[in-house]
């Protein structure tokens, strides 16, 4: 079920369209890069806040030179350059601070020392993503998928870590939380387990352990591939072919879920149908769609496999279905 996440971990660094809120970026290159935006996005916020100031001074000289005029060109005047100035004062705090953010990245990056997991200890290890770029791993992002068709099994990481011989997959946790007793469960050593079990039977390479970076931190935890780790990953994958099996076979929907687990889940999150994602959705199941409030298409990984609008909390707040199995005719 991996590939059918629509996760946007690997949209952090390339996003589209530009974002007021803060993001890591995970190369010396991409903070520069960034940097350089923030300046661009400054720049602009402080000409318009400048033309603003102007026009707010007309506004009020015109306005207390002739009370006629102040109805139709001051008062507008005044009011035009307060709520756009306003705005766009905000943005500048915004970006300014986002700036200094990506020089303290830059900092730390710089001043990282080399340090790498020791890959034969069989406990988890805490790292930093810069001490690992200065011990010469190469970052690298991959565009397609890793796929066995022994086990059927598909997956993208959302990094891979190189080095040699070495294939580390790396992928974020977004919701970490330090003071946590406990952040990682088995799905986690799952899923880096998967990871691993794909480098190695793909490319050839060694990969004994995994990263998981802490939210929007450069800190993270390495975990190695243990014989048990390694065991309850072909366990979980076996019992979700089963699932899904049994499931074909009966044709029965999921039943209503319990505790609201279905509301925050990311495979149950509807998304806008666009063809050109839906290429990288890498899945062979059926489109089972439905339209919003807004008029647009949705559908999500967990409504495709089950083929139903699963109770998601964004699915309530845009409309979709009623909440309960899909309708063919959507």
């Amino acid at each position: 079920m991996e590939h059918e996440r629509q996760r946007d971990e690997d949209q952090y660094e390339n996003m589209a369209t530009p974002s007021l809120q803060y993001s890591p970026a995970y190369t010396e290159y991409s903070i520069q890069q960034r940097q350089h935006q923030e300046i661009q996005r400054l720049w602009k916020s402080l000409f318009i806040i400048v033309g603003m100031l102007g026009l707010l001074c007309f506004g009020v000289v015109i306005t207390a030179s002739s009370y006629e005029w102040s109805l139709f060109i001051g008062v507008p005047c005044i009011i035009v350059a307060v709520v756009i100035g306003k705005r766009f004062g905000s943005r500048f705090l915004v970006h300014f601070g986002n700036l200094m953010k990506y020089k303290y990245d830059m900092r730390k990056a710089r001043r990282a020392l080399s340090m790498e997991p020791d890959a034969e200890l069989p406990n988890e290890q805490p790292i930093n993503w810069w001490s690992l770029q200065k011990a010469n791993f190469e970052s690298i992002p991959y565009k397609d998928p890793l796929r066995d068709p022994k086990w059927r099994l598909i997956a993208k990481p959302w990094r891979i870590l190189r080095k040699g011989s070495l294939r580390i997959p790396v992928f974020r946790m977004k919701h970490f939380d330090p003071n946590r007793k406990r952040n990682f469960y088995n799905q986690h050593f799952a899923r880096i387990a998967a990871y691993c079990y794909l480098l190695e039977t793909c490319e050839g390479a060694q990969s004994p352990y995994g990263i998981i970076l802490h939210g929007k931190t450069y800190k993270g935890t390495a975990i190695p591939v243990t014989p048990k780790r390694n065991k309850i990953f072909h366990d979980a994958l076996i019992r979700a072919r089963a699932h899904i099996l049994q499931a074909s076979r009966s044709k029965r929907v999921p039943e209503e879920p319990h505790e609201d687990r279905c509301y925050n889940c990311p495979l149950g999150k509807p998304f806008v149908y666009r063809p050109e994602r839906l290429e990288a959705y890498e899945s062979s199941l059926p489109l089972n769609s439905c339209i919003g409030d807004d008029g647009r298409d949705y559908h999500s990984a967990c409504g495709d496999r089950f083929a139903w609008i699963p109770p998601h909390t964004k699915a309530y707040e845009k409309g979709l279905g009623d909440y309960g199995i899909a309708d063919n005719d959507y």
